[in-house]
Order: structure tokens, then C-alpha cells, then sequence
């Protein structure tokens, strides 16, 4: 069995920009994301049989086909699950309809495959630190920070494995989005 998500990835430049922001900020026990690791969640597959993987390309093949490329600004500071108690602290984005639609539509082609479908609206954000235990994160969350503006013109499939250093994700393939 292998552990897959689906997510949108971003040059390395703005990943390293933002783990640097995050480690300036200096929050007591957080652990910063590293800038390798950084990338939007669009679904999150868990451990699957490897005998699904062409079906899983399938599906992600015939979504990126759908959709065109569409533009996301991340530009608002929170936390999870609250700003006073916060276990994780990201970046994101007010409310994106293309964004939405593309999550929502591969959330749907997913559960014909068998997934389950994500009980929550789809939130884009990115996660820049975590943490054991809640925090008041209200100061980190009221930090300036210079927007993230990226056309997402694909999609990766990625492995994650899972070692006490911590989470290691590798790409296993790329679909580029075209026009509907």
C-alpha cells in the first residue's frame, strides 16, 4: 500500500519565501513546515493499493482535461482549529469558484473509485507550521505577509512517507489542466 494526495505545487523560490516568513516569526514549539514540503491539499487519498494507482491516473487524467488553469492568491494568515487555539497555522485565500468547482468535481470522480467524500467545503490553504499542542496564534495570524499569486496550470499525484524526521513527498506524476 502506498500513501497519496493530491495537491497543487509551487515554484521552489516562493516555497523556500515562505518557510523563511515562518521561521522569522519565531512561534514557540511550532514545527515549520520545510519549503520541500510546502503545497496546497486539493485531496488527500491515504493509503491505497497500488493495483488502483492506473485508475487513480485515470481519474486525475480525465479532471485535468475538464479544467483550465485558474489563478490563486493566498494572502490571509489563519489558524486551525481557531486563532486562539491553534494547531496549525497556514496561508490562504478567500473563497475561489474555479478552485472550488476543480476540488469539488475530483472530489465526486474520487468517490466512484470508493474514497469518501470530504465533509468540509474545500478551503484553499497552504500549511506553514505546526503544533502539539493549541496556541494563541493571533499575533502570527495578524503578521504581514506579501501575497502568493500562482496560475495553477497542474495538478501532482504525490507519495507521502511517513519517517520519524518527518513526512517525505515525492511526485509520482504531473496533469496539466487544459481547456474545457
Amino acid at each position: 500500500m502506498t500513501r497519496l494526495f493530491v495537491a497543487i505545487d509551487f515554484e521552489q523560490k516562493t516555497k523556500k519565501r515562505l518557510e523563511d516568513f515562518t521561521k522569522k516569526l519565531d512561534i514557540k514549539d511550532a514545527r515549520v513546515v520545510p519549503a520541500k514540503n510546502i503545497h496546497i491539499t486539493v485531496k488527500f487519498l491515504g493509503y491505497v493499493e497500488e493495483s488502483i494507482l492506473p485508475e487513480i491516473k485515470k481519474v486525475l487524467s480525465s479532471i485535468a482535461n475538464k479544467h483550465g488553469p485558474f489563478n490563486v492568491t493566498l494572502d490571509r494568515l489563519g489558524a486551525f482549529p481557531s486563532k486562539r487555539k491553534g494547531r496549525i497555522f497556514w496561508l490562504g485565500s478567500r473563497k475561489n469558484e474555479a478552485a472550488n468547482s476543480f476540488a469539488d468535481d475530483l472530489d465526486k470522480k474520487f468517490q466512484a473509485l470508493g474514497f469518501k467524500l470530504e465533509k468540509r467545503a474545500f478551503k484553499i490553504h497552504l500549511t506553514l507550521a505546526r503544533l502539539k499542542k493549541p496556541i494563541n496564534l493571533e499575533k502570527a495570524t495578524n503578521a504581514k505577509i506579501s501575497s502568493v499569486d500562482q496560475k495553477v496550470s497542474h495538478i501532482s499525484l504525490f507519495e507521502s512517507k511517513i519517517t520519524p524526521k518527518g513526512a517525505q513527498y515525492r511526485v509520482l506524476e504531473k496533469y496539466y489542466l487544459k481547456r474545457a
